[in-house]
């Protein structure tokens, strides 16, 4: 009889230590695949919803499959998605009630070439402006702004021109012309250096770089129809004494 007690025991023993060894190693493959699970990083979300699509050349907008939205500045197609061959296409509607418009921008041999067509029907250029002086080779994200620009509640739109020192860059800047029914050039908005247009306060501001430390802030207002400068100033954050340099000469 004890000798069979003193196999048995040995042999128990051995069991709960087993035991106790699995139970070890499936809490340490819990705790793993815990740890695992909390630092794996959350996909992230893309800026545009899961069914949004380029819309393509010939779209009907005014179609009941394809209503007008209140966006008056959406990107139709850019590069290779362009189907016309075109740099970039744009839609936008002038007035909220009015009709779309689509702009489509294209280089050519020496020149740049916009054409507008009515959305309602796009294979009608309903205007074609030819401009010589666009920098083609520009590396920017794009070359139309849909915007107010004289700040009348009509959308009109602004052209990439071409860049200079530091961050300066000017436009071609066109208005809608209620008497012709067709987009006009700003005139001398060409020279406004980097120009933002603030609709708060109705001006349009110029930020130029004239050196690494100073810079020319000028305000332009809409004065009985024509881009009047209101309001010019230096600013030289980093050298005071570079700044009353400029002012003097």
């Amino acid at each position: 009889m004890w000798i069979g007690a003193t196999a048995i025991v040995p042999y128990t023993m051995e069991v709960r230590v087993m035991m106790k060894q699995s139970i070890y190693f499936c809490l340490c493959l819990l705790i793993l695949v815990g740890i695992c699970c909390a630092c794996k990083p959350k996909p992230t979300s893309s800026p545009f919803p899961e069914n949004a699509a380029i819309l393509q050349r010939d779209t009907d907008i005014s179609s009941a499959e394809n209503p007008p939205t209140e966006d008056s500045g959406s990107i139709l197609c850019e590069g290779e998605k362009c189907d016309n061959g075109a740099v970039e296409c744009h839609r936008f509607r002038v007035a909220p009630s009015g009709a779309e418009f689509k702009i489509c921008l294209f280089f050519e041999e020496d020149s740049a070439r916009l054409t507008l067509s009515r959305l309602d029907n796009p294979s009608m250029i309903y205007e074609d402006i030819r401009l010589n002086d666009v920098d083609s080779e520009a590396n920017i994200g794009s070359y139309i702004t849909i915007d107010d620009l004289n700040f009348d509640g009509k959308k009109e739109f602004m052209v990439y021109q071409g860049s200079g020192y530091g961050s300066n860059v000017w436009y071609h800047a066109f208005l809608w012309s209620e008497e012709s029914q067709n987009f006009v050039e700003i005139p001398g908005f060409i020279d406004i250096c980097s120009p933002e247009i603030r609709s708060e306060d109705q001006t349009i501001v110029s930020f130029g770089r004239v050196s690494f430390s100073v810079s020319q802030i000028d305000t332009y207002r809409w004065i009985d129809g024509n881009l009047i400068k209101v309001e010019s100033h230096i600013e030289c954050p980093w050298n005071e004494d570079e700044c009353e340099q400029e002012v003097s000469d």
